[in-house]
Formats: C-alpha cells, structure tokens, sequence
C-alpha cells in the first residue's frame, strides 16, 4: 500500500510531465460532505480551505475561526474522504 506522501508525490510528478497534457485539478473543501462530493467526482486529490470553514460557520475569513473549530472540519473531511474511499 502505497503512502500518502508517496501518493502525493507521484501525483506531482505525473503532472509535471509534458506528456500530461491536463494539469492537477485540486478542488477546495470544507466539511464532510464537500470531501464526498470531490471524491466521488474523481478528482485524485483536494485541500481544506480557510475560507469554506469560515463561511459555513457564518464567519467572514477574518480568521476568527479557532483551532479547534479548524481541527474538527479537519477531522470531518478526513472521514469523508476515508468513507467515500471504502464504497468505491
């Protein structure tokens, strides 16, 4: 089983290649359900983003979201990520 640094890396390294005419998509995310939804699209990776937390959570990106706050939606996208894994 491959790791997910060494994942992230062949991804990098496969679209440097000038062969690989598409670039890495990387769709933002913020909760569970955004993570489902990036993965059952087919995009091969996505990032957690700032600015998605807060706005869900009614807050401009002033950064007046806590780090717990922050650590949760993380959790929450790392479970949607894992789950949607395991159906395909």
């Amino acid at each position: 089983q491959i790791s997910p640094p060494e994942r992230l890396q062949a991804l990098l390294t496969k679209h440097e290649d000038p062969a690989v005419e598409m670039p890495l998509l990387l769709p933002c995310c913020y909760d569970g359900l955004t993570a489902r939804l990036v993965t059952r699209a087919g995009f091969e990776a996505t990032f957690m983003t700032g600015f998605g937390v807060s706005a869900v959570r009614g807050h401009p990106d002033t950064q007046l979201v806590s780090a717990d706050e922050m650590q949760n939606s993380a959790c929450q996208v790392a479970e949607g990520l894992m789950s949607s894994a395991q159906e395909q």
